[in-house]
């Protein structure tokens, strides 16, 4: 399986709106996929707040249940799914907007190994259990994303499907995404999950943990992502740093998929 596109969603949450300009340069010219931004707003916002389509695709879906500033919207997370949908046919991978992919390969070396038509879980023991996964690092076809999770064609209606079983099952809240989810996940048979996170945690930069850096293990791309400091803006000489001398080394040296 070869990934196409790269799927980040957002909201006007200022906490996390700086991370699209940076975060679509680097997965374009580091990995030559294309940096696909799920946006729940308006087109009006996508333009006052500067998001730009010059290294990917912006797509816009209408503001649900959450208001537009929330920082913990499972909604939002969930357009996640809902956006891999609109690309039938393209293998996309989820990932989190402020999860800066720093150039190592270890994650697309093991996507690589499994056959379309599959559903990878990427971080399938990042929770020590199997009731739910993390929603980053999901990769499937855009079909199989709305075979398994059986999603519908309107956004809003899918809201409310994912809503119920939530007040049904457990609750209404932050992580409803990864508990619906993994609800399916876990005994369909087309899924892989991959044994790949801790490993994968151990070569990343963290705001939670190590965020020192050895410029020559980042040029050699031995780092798996910048798990970022937030928000951008309050971090940004820190990150752009780091950016510039990937984008430095991809440019100088160009690396085929």
């Amino acid at each position: 399986m070869k990934i196409d596109r790269v799927l980040v969603c957002l909201n006007a949450n200022p906490t996390y709106v700086g991370f699209w300009n940076k975060v679509s340069i680097v997965w374009k010219l580091l990995f030559d996929v294309t940096p696909t931004l799920i946006f729940m707003g308006t087109e009006e916002q996508v333009k006052e707040l500067g998001l730009s389509d010059m290294y990917g695709e912006i797509h816009v879906l209408p503001p649900d249940s959450v208001t537009a500033n929330n920082s913990f919207s499972w909604d939002v997370t969930w357009g996640l799914f809902y956006g891999a949908t609109l690309f039938p046919d393209d293998v996309c991978m989820t990932c989190g907007i402020d999860q800066i992919p720093l150039g190592s390969t270890m994650f697309w070396d093991e996507v690589s190994k499994v056959e379309e038509g599959k559903f990878i879980v990427g971080f399938g023991n990042a929770y020590g259990h199997d009731e739910w996964y993390p929603s980053s690092h999901l990769v499937a076809k855009g079909k199989k994303f709305k075979e398994i999770f059986n999603i519908t064609s309107d956004f809003r209606t899918e809201i409310r499907k994912v809503e119920e079983w939530g007040n049904k099952h457990r609750s209404v809240a932050w992580g409803l995404d990864e508990w619906y989810s993994g609800s399916l996940l876990k005994e369909h048979p087309d899924c892989v999950f991959l044994d790949i996170f801790n490993e994968w945690r151990g070569a990343r930069l963290d705001r939670a943990g190590r965020q020192e850096y050895d410029t020559t293990k980042l040029i050699n791309y031995e780092y798996s992502e910048l798990h970022s400091p937030r928000p951008y803006e309050d971090h940004a000489e820190y990150i752009d740093t780091i950016i510039n001398k990937l984008l430095e080394e991809a440019i100088e040296y160009p690396r085929e998929f």
